[in-house]
């Protein structure tokens, strides 16, 4: 995952540690539903009608799918991790 833009150097954190905390959580749900569509080879509007449960409560996708989102969901969550932990070593 790309941290977002501050206008910082890639490897120098800013001196606002809270502002840029929240970018890196607030970029996350966008990173994760571009990286499931990419992987998936879905649209947006296909992401977010996968994502409503229909009335009987089933999947609307299929077991690889699901392997799928699990395996862009971790890695986007250790990618975020590995961004945080860059402060504490600061």
């Amino acid at each position: 995952m790309n941290a977002p833009q501050t206008g910082q150097k890639k490897d120098q954190p800013t001196s606002n540690l809270l502002n840029e905390l929240h970018l890196i959580m607030t970029h996350l749900p966008v990173v994760l539903r571009d990286r499931i569509c990419e992987e998936c080879g879905w649209s947006i509007p296909t992401y977010y009608r996968k994502c409503r449960t229909n009335i009987k409560g089933e999947k609307a996708y299929s077991n690889a799918e699901e392997e799928m989102i699990l395996r862009v969901h971790l890695e986007i969550l250790k990618d975020a991790i590995a961004q945080v932990d860059r402060y504490s070593k600061v």
